[in-house]
């Protein structure tokens, strides 16, 4: 009975393990897809480490590749905007990573200039909005990092402290709640 129970244990490991895989061939295969191949992937794939850069999180090398650096940026970045952490690009990533620069979808074929090495900042109202909350959680006791407009992980882990401190959903987002539990240190000199 034992070897049947392992035997049965087994085939059902195997069988989710087979299911992961073609999940991720099928995820693997509509960012190919979304990003082209080539010079159209490199430039895509540019302007998605640009901008995951621009938000706040590390892909390394902004070099057009997409390695374990920029794998792992895009499952932040998709897990701090509330989307399905697959660490691929897919249209809804694109959409969101769209808003941090402000301008058309990548996928509509805009040509991301090769000089731009530094992070492109974010539009002025959301870098505002940033710049206050972390000066809020800097009166509040909790270091956000820099104070610079961007929403990079030490001021989402500052934003997600101050959230569970305050009996909050610790999601790293400024919500309207947020806002309000923050907006009493804004005005604390």
């Amino acid at each position: 009975m034992n070897a049947r129970l392992f035997f049965l244990t087994g085939a059902a490991v195997v069988i989710l393990a087979y299911l992961a895989c073609m999940g991720f061939q099928k995820s693997q295969r509509a960012e190919r897809k979304l990003l082209g191949r080539g010079e159209k992937a490199r430039s895509a794939v540019l302007a998605v480490e640009r901008a995951l850069k621009a938000d706040g999180f590390s892909p390394g090398n902004v070099d057009g590749a997409i390695d374990l650096g920029t794998r792992n940026a895009i499952r932040e970045f998709q897990k701090a905007n509330g989307l399905k952490v697959t660490g691929f690009v897919n249209r809804r990533t694109l959409g969101e990573l769209d808003k941090v620069l402000s301008r058309k979808p990548f996928s509509e074929g805009k040509k991301v200039e090769k000089k731009e090495e530094k992070p492109v900042p974010l539009p002025a109202k959301r870098a505002d909005r940033v710049k206050n909350a972390q000066e809020a959680l800097k009166k509040a006791g909790f270091e956000p990092g820099p104070i610079d407009g961007v929403l990079g992980p030490k001021t989402v882990k500052a934003l997600k402290a101050f959230q569970k401190a305050n009996g909050l959903v610790p999601d790293g987002k400024l919500g309207d709640k947020t806002w309000g539990a923050l907006s009493e240190y804004l005005t604390k000199s």
